[in-house]
Formats: C-alpha cells, sequence, structure tokens
C-alpha cells in the first residue's frame, strides 16, 4: 500500500469492516455487487469523515439487501462516533411523531442522527388523540427545518422516486432528495434463491 495516507488507510480499514459486518449478517448465497460496494463506500465515508451535510437513502426491490446494509452501517457508526444513531423501523413511527409530547418506546425522531428502515411501509396518516398525524412527512419537514443543526437521515425504501412523490408529495421528496444521496440498489431478490 505505498504511497496511501493514513487518513485513506483508515477509510480503506473502515470499508473492511463494514463489509465484513453486511457478509456476516447476509450469509452464504448472497450477491455481491456494484450496488452493495458503492453503498459500502458512501457509507464508510459518512463514517470516516463525520461531516458530511447529507445522509443516505436506499432505494430498490425487495431482498437486495438495503435493511442489512443499513443495520451494518449503524453498528459501525455507533463503533466510530461518540454521536449515537438512532433506529426507526418504519412500523414504529407512530410512536415518534412531531405531534405529540410524549414518545413512546424511547424513539426519538429528534436525535442528530436517524436511521429509518424500510419507510413507506407505515400508515401515511395517524389518529392521535383526534388530530391527524403524517408521521414521515412531519419527520422530513421538522430535519429539513433543522437543517443548520446537521440532522442527518439514514433510509430505506422500496419505493421509487417516483412512488415517494406520488406517497408524500413533491415538498417532502425534493427535501428528501435535496438532503440525502439517493442509492439505487439493483438486482435480483436474494430472498428467493
Amino acid at each position: 500500500m505505498k504511497n496511501l495516507t493514513k487518513k485513506t488507510m483508515d477509510l480503506i480499514e473502515i470499508e473492511k469492516e463494514l463489509f465484513a459486518e453486511f457478509k456476516s449478517r447476509v450469509g452464504k448465497g448472497f450477491v455481491d455487487s456494484e450496488y452493495i460496494q458503492r453503498a459500502i463506500g458512501e457509507y464508510s465515508k459518512c463514517i470516516h469523515s463525520n461531516t458530511s451535510n447529507k445522509g443516505i437513502m436506499l432505494s430498490g426491490r425487495t431482498g437486495t439487501g438495503k435493511t442489512i446494509l443499513l443495520k451494518s452501517f449503524v453498528k459501525i457508526w455507533d463503533k466510530y462516533n461518540s454521536i449515537k444513531m438512532e433506529n426507526i423501523k418504519s412500523s414504529n413511527l407512530q410512536f415518534c411523531t412531531t405531534k405529540t409530547e410524549g414518545y413512546s418506546n424511547n424513539l426519538d425522531f429528534r436525535m442528530p442522527f436517524l436511521s429509518l428502515d424500510d419507510f413507506g411501509s407505515e400508515p401515511e396518516e395517524i389518529k392521535h388523540y383526534g388530530q391527524t398525524i403524517t408521521p414521515f412527512i412531519d419527520i422530513i419537514q421538522y430535519r429539513y427545518d433543522m437543517k443548520d443543526k446537521r440532522k442527518l437521515l439514514f433510509s430505506t425504501t422500496n419505493l421509487t422516486p417516483k412512488m415517494i412523490s406520488e406517497r408524500y408529495g413533491d415538498r417532502t421528496f425534493s427535501r428528501l432528495k435535496g438532503d440525502n444521496l439517493i442509492l439505487k440498489l439493483d438486482g435480483e431478490d436474494n430472498r428467493k434463491k
């Protein structure tokens, strides 16, 4: 490894560690792809520099490794960063909305670094004490309003960009797109093999 700086070597080590964590979770038979490698590279840069102003959204069909990549990223992120990442499954969004005082289950969308898995599978609206709440839209709006506070979102979805815009509206998609690097994970469903 001639002519590599310490900083570059550290990034390579983080990539190796993240890939090893990912591989330990997927087991045998998972097809590695250029999409997985790109996502690992981008996640590793976020861990390494800790100065990114954008989160990462992984989009793609089921079974391409999005959730496993996100979980692997969160584990390695928490190892290298003093500010831990809040990890929320979209089905739990009803417990962490911007319009309620209490936060059930200790879920807190206000954390500087938020991991949100499988958005698009949550109810679009929730009734809470007579109020209609749109959890995903509310969270994106809150984080957008707090942009100067460096509120990064790392997420996964099976929705395409067009479907996100149709489901949540152009404004929400525009904010999501502006605040996130969107990576498409293509490939076959690895669960069907």
